[in-house]
């Protein structure tokens, strides 16, 4: 089963999975989440093959159809993913 696969992500993968889902590149993963480009490379390669799926476009909607507060209530302390930055900013 699919939430099966997602509840037997280590915790780093499925913080990968989030920022990923949040619309950011790998730089903004290893930026968000405080690690080496490479390493964010690898952890989203290993997130993709546990997985199953075939590129990165597919992760947003397999979290969004998987996430964890679907399924059960989050922990006590849990942080928020960090929004994208809108690619336009206002100046007010």
């Amino acid at each position: 089963m699919i939430v099966e696969r997602y509840l037997q992500l280590r915790p780093r993968l499925r913080q990968v999975l989030e920022v990923l889902a949040a619309g950011w590149n790998i730089k903004g993963i290893a930026d968000q989440l405080g690690i080496d480009q490479k390493t964010a490379e690898a952890h989203r390669t290993k997130l993709l093959q546990r997985l199953g799926l075939r590129s990165a476009v597919e992760a947003p909607r397999f979290y969004l159809e998987n996430k964890p507060n679907r399924h059960r209530a989050p922990k006590a302390g849990r942080h928020e993913v960090p929004s994208k930055p809108s690619a336009i900013r206002t100046n007010s």
